[in-house]
């Protein structure tokens, strides 16, 4: 009986803790004499967040109402909103040093070793990957592909004529999307996969989907957040979860098991990997190999025979190459983030030249 008050009397004091945290979190804005919506217990601005169908427009709202500076809080993590340009300046330029992590949802924090690409790398490991990968987008590299684009834009450009002599209406952005999904896999991977032309192309698809599964809405990465004392816990449902669906996938044959999917990131990782592979068995001249990102990355790997110690050299080599995990990450990041941007941007500027007679002339 006293064993049980005991217990019961430290769960209480747990719990009266943690909402003093909470509380004290809540003020955290308002006590650095800064603005903004007032947040919720437990929740901070998180159900205001979730629930929103365009984030963009809440937030220019918000500055109207607060001003160039405010605090929001997800969960319990403070986030500055900011549109004061000298402040940019002073974070992204003079002291880019000190910010250059981006904001990643805790979850993804626990994602260690080679599987981390520059979205995720944080410290040393984020400056030596930049440092490696940075000069491959070097004007000099960069001269080496305009064939390849230009192959793919006379495509686009035969595509339209032909769509304009039906006088049929088409979605722009659309093919805007296959348009630079095609230009990557050819200039990233030196693959032609004429995905303007193969409406069903089946990377055209995982990659729409990988788009789509936004890890922050996932139900674990939104508890994560919430709790982040949790996180080791989730970590490893996380890592269950994955397990199962390769253990599935593998015996998918089997009536009694119900097939799951794999998901779409998984699925791209799996065929960069395999085209990795393929280069590195292929035994050819360096002045015969094809110029693309993928083989300028290659190029600066370590090698599978060295092994990094303790010793002053090997850590000397370790430290200017990449590991072939390293790549692959960072190829799905070039390839999910430039299908997407670079998409958006051309059919962005299309409307505004469309809409600005003013602007075409200029032009």
């Amino acid at each position: 009986m006293i064993l049980t008050i005991f217990l019961l009397a430290i769960i209480l004091c747990l719990i009266f803790g943690y909402i003093c945290i909470l509380k004290s979190r809540c003020k955290y804005f308002k006590q650095r004499g800064l603005s903004g919506p007032s947040p919720v217990l437990f929740f901070g601005h998180y159900r205001i967040l979730w629930s929103l169908p365009n984030l963009s427009e809440q937030l220019r709202q918000w500055t109207q109402q607060y001003g160039s500076i405010y605090g929001l809080l997800e969960g319990t993590r403070p986030m500055y909103v900011v549109s004061d340009v000298n402040f940019l300046q002073e974070v992204f330029i003079k002291q880019f040093a000190s910010f250059n992590t981006r904001s990643i949802p805790f979850l993804m924090k626990k994602v260690k070793g080679h599987q981390v690409h520059m979205f995720g790398a944080s410290g040393s490991t984020w400056h030596r990957q930049r440092h490696i990968i940075n000069p491959t987008f070097s004007t000099a590299k960069l001269k080496l592909m305009p064939s390849s684009i230009h192959d793919c834009i006379e495509s686009l450009m035969n595509k339209l004529k032909t769509l304009d002599e039906k006088g049929e209406q088409f979605n722009i952005y659309e093919m805007y999307r296959r348009l630079t999904m095609d230009v990557i896999c050819r200039c990233a991977f030196g693959i032609n996969m004429d995905m303007q032309n193969d409406v069903n192309n089946i990377l055209m698809r995982k990659c729409k989907l990988a788009i789509d599964d936004n890890p922050e809405r996932l139900f674990l990465t939104k508890l994560g957040n919430l709790l982040p004392f949790l996180i080791p816990i989730l970590h490893y449902v996380m890592i269950g979860q994955m397990l199962l669906g390769a253990f599935s996938r593998a015996i998918g044959s089997m009536w009694f098991l119900p097939k799951i999917e794999e998901l779409p990131a998984l699925w791209i990782l799996n065929q960069i990997g395999s085209i990795i592979n393929t280069r590195r068995q292929v035994k050819c001249d360096d002045k015969l190999r094809q110029v693309d990102l993928l083989q300028l990355m290659l190029n600066a790997t370590i090698s599978d025979d060295i092994k990094v110690t303790d010793d002053l050299n090997d850590k000397s080599i370790a430290s200017k190459q990449l590991h072939k995990e390293e790549v692959i990450a960072n190829m799905l990041l070039f390839m999910i983030a430039g299908y997407d941007s670079v998409s958006t941007v051309l059919a962005s500027c299309t409307y505004v030249l469309a809409t600005k007679n003013d602007i075409q002339e200029k032009l």
